[in-house]
């Protein structure tokens, strides 16, 4: 059976089968042609909170979760892709989402030089080869929150500090969900180092041992890993910074209010006293009287002004 979803790429004793956004048509397809348990196929259907290996008989079952990028939210979020794989097959299921693997697939299929490079020693190193290529695509997701980090430092100290308060909010938000998407794989590919499944080693090739290939896989997911600790130690610093930059601003306008009332105060209260309406009250019937409160009023604030500059207030 072959349809649009479905590409089926051979080459050597292995066959490929791609099912992208699948339908009930191609799910009838998994459970006829490989027999596979029913909760693995259920697992293809319905999204699975975290990664994931179930090991039978005759293959492996695999939940891979790959952060990327939603545009539109611009916020980094999981992208499941689950994969069966036996003695002479690689089954990946998956809704399409993923450039790295539709090009992968692509190349396999138009190009029988690279088919047979990566299809030759067997799906143990076909599965590596996909694990290795997403988790590369990882480093570039990487590079572009460390890029939001060093803009944020640039328009720190560039009086933007209230505009840069969101722009945090959305980097942690995207760490954070990093975080929890790749936290799983290190446990999943020291479960792959351990198989005794045979057909996960590499057959012919120079290096037939899987234990350093997948182990290749799981230093490279601790370096991201790494890299994440040090863009949460970067955010969170920055955001400090950002709040005591706000903080400080906000003390400077506080600042500048409380000496603006406080200079303001003795006009209005000499004003006050000289509006009441008394017979007795000073200056009132004298020739010079309203150029004097004037001159009160005017030497008040200025006398106020002299003293919080000696103090060093302003």
């Amino acid at each position: 059976m072959k349809t649009k979803k479905i590409k089926i790429i051979k080459s050597y004793n292995l066959t490929w089968y791609d099912l992208e956004a699948p339908g009930e048509k191609e799910y009838k397809f998994l459970r006829e042609r490989f027999q596979f348990h029913p909760l693995d196929i259920q697992d293809c259907v319905s999204p699975v909170q975290r990664p994931k290996i179930e090991e039978y008989n005759h293959y492996i079952f695999l939940v891979v979760r790959i952060p990327f990028y939603q545009k539109e939210e611009r916020v980094i979020r999981a992208l499941e892709i689950d994969i069966f794989v036996g003695q002479n097959y690689l089954v990946t299921v998956h809704q399409g989402k993923s450039t790295t693997l539709k090009d992968f697939v692509r190349e396999c299929h138009d190009y029988r030089a690279i088919r047979e490079k990566y299809f030759q020693f067997g799906p143990g190193f076909l599965l590596y080869e996909i694990l290795n290529r997403m988790f590369d695509r990882c480093y570039s997701l990487l590079d572009a929150v460390g890029s939001e980090i060093d803009r944020v430092e640039n328009k720190m100290f560039k009086g933007q500090e209230g505009e840069i308060v969101e722009i945090i909010a959305g980097i942690k938000r995207n760490v954070i969900n990093f975080r929890k998407i790749m936290k799983a794989h290190g446990p999943l590919m020291k479960r792959l180092i351990n198989s005794e499944k045979f057909f996960l080693n590499l057959n012919g090739a120079r290096f037939n041992n899987k234990e350093i290939l997948f182990d290749n896989l799981l230093d490279k997911i601790q370096d991201i890993w790494d890299i994440l600790d040090g863009h949460t130690e970067t955010i969170a610093a920055l955001e400090t910074t950002n709040e005591n930059l706000i903080s400080h601003r906000l003390n400077e306008i506080m600042k500048t209010l409380t000496v603006v009332s406080s200079v303001l105060l003795p006009a209005a209260l000499i004003t006050q006293i000289f509006g009441m309406s008394y017979e007795s009250a000073p200056l009132l019937k004298t020739g010079g009287g309203l150029f004097v409160v004037f001159l009160l009023i005017l030497c008040a604030p200025i006398s106020l002004i002299v003293i919080f500059k000696k103090k060093k207030w302003l």
